[in-house]
């Protein structure tokens, strides 16, 4: 519940519609991925600082693990993006 209010507080009045939010664990930690609608939206929470704010507002909830490192946990994307593989 606390991920899911952070998340909201950061992203829900940035002018963008709101990206889906996913929470996973990996290796023993929170892992969070953010889907945005497309690149340009992304590029508005960047540009307002909002992941930036994220990114520090996990790490904050995290503070008393020593090895946790919000910016590795964090995954920002967009629904139409696609991966090429050059193998």
């Amino acid at each position: 519940m606390q991920y899911e209010n952070v998340f909201l507080e950061v992203f829900e009045n940035i002018q963008v519609e709101l990206p889906e939010f996913k929470i996973d664990y990996k290796y023993g930690y929170p892992s969070f991925e953010v889907i945005f609608k497309n690149q340009e939206d992304l590029k508005v929470a960047e540009s307002k600082g909002s992941t930036e704010k994220f990114k520090d507002m996990i790490q904050i909830l995290h503070k008393n693990i020593d090895d946790f490192e919000a910016e590795l946990a964090i995954h920002y994307t967009w629904k139409t993006r696609t991966y090429s593989s050059n193998l």
